[in-house]
């Protein structure tokens, strides 16, 4: 990147680690690997999960209680 913002990456780099240290994968060449990959699917874009996306009804909101009882939540981790 050259031009206005070429330091955006390595700062948020910068940023990501001191903020938090104990994660990974979020070193100046991850993060353009990220852009990269929004950037090629743009149409996938951010969604909320799709408990989210459920209308208040009863059985939303009994599925969303159930999930909250998963232990480290849907994915698992601790």
């Amino acid at each position: 990147m050259e031009g206005w913002g070429a330091d955006v990456i390595p700062r948020l780099a910068v940023d990501l680690k001191n903020e938090l240290p104990g994660e990974k994968g979020f070193s100046e060449r991850n993060i353009k690997r990220m852009v990269s990959f929004y950037r090629e699917y743009p149409a996938l874009g951010i969604v909320p999960p799709a408990v989210a996306q459920m209308h208040e009804t009863n059985e939303a909101l009994i599925l969303q209680q159930l999930v909250a009882k998963f232990p480290g939540g849907v994915l698992g981790s601790p």
